[in-house]
This record gives structure tokens, sequence and C-alpha cells, in this order.
């Protein structure tokens, strides 16, 4: 009672209240959205919804970043309340807002408290908010990496990404339209029923070139559906990555198009009584695509490599695809600080097809993580495509590359890559063993 009473003084009867939870615990930090944008949700729920705000949480939450944003009134008790102070101040209020949290936990035990939850880098199948009369709406960050931690049989990242992508693809329209009853978008894309084989785990679509091109093709001139696609080449050794990295295995499995880049994944689908009709991979996939560009007017951008790089390889495909518009090019890096400044360049560029050429693993998360906030159609890892283009890496003779012993030459021109090669003999004796089926960890 003396708690009700105090939660009462504190907000006294009148308009209704929504709660506002700005943080998350301290042992993840990448659970928490954008300070500005709770601002912004609370403003909403001032101006048109009609709601008194209250902040809560504890004095290490992110309310102070966010009430810097804020142009309406309101009530900060946050830190300013001990458990109990909490459950009867949230008992007073007819909504919530917050992301993953023992706030958020607490406020879903509310009896009548509406409750929206923002969940990116945790898995929201185990630590989502659960109400008996359906009052919890899930709102997620629709990333290709997301959830992150707590996946499959694996902690997985306990503490997130430092990018924390899939909490900046939240908008705050998306958190509006839940307001308004309307069903968020699904956090996890499924892969359209294409012929696929499977090889530890990992699904390979069974892809000619010329089929992949199409592909593309249809993608982009697909007005009803203008969601960013993005196609994965992999090779043995990055299948044997996915079989240890949880993050990778699933955004490989997430991914619309994983081609077969390497002579080792052909063997392992023959062994396994399937077909792959190609190896299809990035270095030749390229110029095959710009080709086609040219033809279509698809606009291209490359980024990754080294400095200039990027500019020598649109330069000398340029030259051997008259008419090819190549939207930019730039080198960036795959570190999270850059990612808001990339994805800006890139979506003013107006490109349909991404060309990233930040070597593997680190491609396919860079794009996974940004795959929903990009404004592209088609987006390609391609690995050291650019410097073999522009002519500062030698590629393999033909010979060898139609053999099957790229890899080779490679290890000829960099011994320092032996150590990766290990990984060739071990895949090997992992399809003898397991085939088609993924580590036991990581099984559904």
């Amino acid at each position: 009672e003396v708690d009700q009473a105090w939660a009462l003084e504190k907000l006294p009867p009148g308009r209704p209240y929504a709660a506002i939870h700005a943080g998350s615990g301290g042992l993840n930090l990448a659970r928490r959205w954008l300070p500005e944008r709770y601002a912004q949700i609370a403003e909403h729920l001032h101006r048109h919804l009609g709601y008194q705000i209250v902040w809560v949480g504890g004095k290490d939450d992110n309310t102070e970043d966010s009430l810097a944003y804020l142009h309406v009134p309101s009530i900060n008790l946050a830190g300013q309340t001990n458990l109990n102070q909490l459950g009867a101040v949230l008992a007073r209020c007819a909504l919530f807002v917050g992301g993953d949290s023992g706030v958020m936990h607490l406020a879903s035990a509310v009896p009548g408290l509406a409750v929206y939850s923002l969940f990116g880098p945790t898995n929201a199948a185990a630590w989502g908010p659960w109400t008996p009369d359906d009052r919890a709406r899930l709102i997620h960050g629709r990333a290709l990496c997301s959830p992150c931690g707590y996946v499959h049989h694996s902690v997985g990242l306990r503490a997130g990404c430092p990018a924390q992508s899939c909490m900046k693809a939240i908008t705050v329209e998306t958190v509006q339209a839940a307001f308004a009853g309307k069903a968020p978008p699904s956090s996890v894309r499924t892969r359209d029923q294409a012929p696929k084989v499977h090889v530890l785990g990992v699904p390979l679509d069974g892809l000619t070139f010329s089929e992949l091109v199409d592909q593309i093709g249809g993608w982009i001139n697909d007005s009803d559906d203008p969601h960013p696609r993005m196609i994965a080449t992999a090779n043995p050794e990055l299948v044997m990555i996915a079989q240890h990295d949880s993050l990778f295995f699933d955004i490989l499995n997430r991914a619309d198009r994983v081609t077969a880049d390497g002579i080792g994944l052909l063997w392992a689908a023959k062994h396994l009584n399937c077909s792959l009709p190609e190896r299809v991979t990035g270095s030749d996939g390229l110029p095959r695509i710009c080709e086609r560009a040219a033809q279509e007017g698809w606009r291209v951008y490359l980024l990754g490599a080294g400095p200039g790089v990027a500019e020598k390889a649109a330069a000398v495909l340029k030259d051997r695809n008259p008419g090819l518009i190549v939207a930019g090019t730039y080198a960036g890096s795959p570190s999270p600080d850059e990612e808001d400044a990339i994805l800006e360049r890139i979506n003013q560029a107006q490109a349909d097809i991404l060309f990233l050429a930040y070597g593997s693993p680190a491609q396919e998360k860079w794009i996974a993580r940004n795959l929903p906030r990009l404004q592209v159609r088609v987006v390609m890892g391609v690995g050291g495509a650019f410097d073999f283009t522009a002519g500062v890496t030698q590629r393999a003779p033909e010979w060898m590359r139609r053999a099957g012993i790229e890899w080779l030459h490679r290890l000829i021109r960099q011994p320092w890559r032996w150590r990766r090669m290990l990984r060739l003999p071990r895949f090997v004796w992992a399809v003898l063993r397991r085939g088609e089926k993924a580590p036991f960890a990581f099984r559904a």
C-alpha cells in the first residue's frame, strides 16, 4: 500500500500514462534502441495518442540521452524507484515500450498493461515477453543475423555486436504501426523453395551462372517486393567456419542464394547423390553480372578492397562493358563505426546491385547486419574479385580453375595461407561422417 500511495502521488489521475524504458541490462548494451527514437516515440504517444510520458528504469540507462531529444513534457522516474515502487508505477500505466530487460518482464506481469517490446540481438523465443492474454507485441529488428545471442544450443554473441544494426533496423514508423495494431514485419526472412543441396547443414543453390544472372534480373524487376536480396558464395573453407560459428551458419541459411564457389562442394554434392551444375564464384560472377547490367541499365556499386582498388576495378569493368553504370565506389571497412556513413553513401547512389569485397566471413556478416537498411535490390559478396579485376592480384590460370585447383595457385603465391588450407581435409572427413547434417549444436 505504501508503494501504491507513492506511485499515486507521482502519477496522479488524469491522462493515461505510457512508460518508456530506454535501457537494458548492463551485460548487453546492444539491446538498447537509439535514444533519439525513444524521444520520437514519446512525442508521438503524447501528441497523437494522448499519453503522459513516464521514464522508468535505472540510473545507467539512456534516459538522459533520450530526454535531450524530447520536446514534450514528461515525468522522469528512472533511477528513483526500488523494485516494488517500479511495479506500482507500471500498474498505473496503460502502455509500456522498451527493449529486452528485466523491466520489460516486470511490465509483462502487470495485468492490463499493453507491452511493446523491441528485440534485436537476443532470442525472443527464449527471452521474449509472455502474457496470458496476448497483451504483448514483439517488434523485431529484421537483420538476417538476428538473433545472435542464445541461439540453437549455444550462447552465441551474448553481448550482441557493437554495430547494433538489428536495433537500428527498427524504425519509429514500425513501432507506431504496432500501436495502430498493424503486425510488425517478420524478423527472419525465409528462403524460397529453389532447388538446393545441403552440405553439413549449409544450403547450396543448384544454379548456373546464367540462371543466377536471370534471377538477379527478376529481383530487380519485381516491383511488388522491394526488399534487398543477399547472394553468398560458399567454398569448403567457409562451410567449415560455419560449423563453429553459429552466427555465420544462420546467415548462410537465411541468405536468398548461396552458390558453390569451390570444387570441393561439387564433390560433396556428388557424394550425397545430388547435383550442383557448376562452380558459381564471386570472382567470375562480378564480370558476368556487370556484362548483363550494361545491357539492362542496372546500376552497380563497388564497395570494399584496398584504397583505390574499387575505382580501378570499376574502370576496367566500364571499359569492357560500354554503357555500364557504376553508381559509386568506396573502399570503406567492415568496422561498425563506419556503417552508418557507408549506408548513406550507397543509398544516395541509388544503385541496383551492391558488390561487396571485404573477404569472408566479414562481408557476409556485414551484409546480414545491414540488409534491412540498404536501398538496393541485390547485394553480393565477391571476396577478392576487385583485386583480380583491377590487376592488383594475379588470378590462377584458366586451366587451374577448370581443374579445380585454384586453391593451389593461391597457396603457392600466398604460403601463409597454409593454416587455412588445413580446413580442406577436415571438410572431406566431415562430409564423409555427417553428409548433409548440420553440427548437432545447430540442429533445430
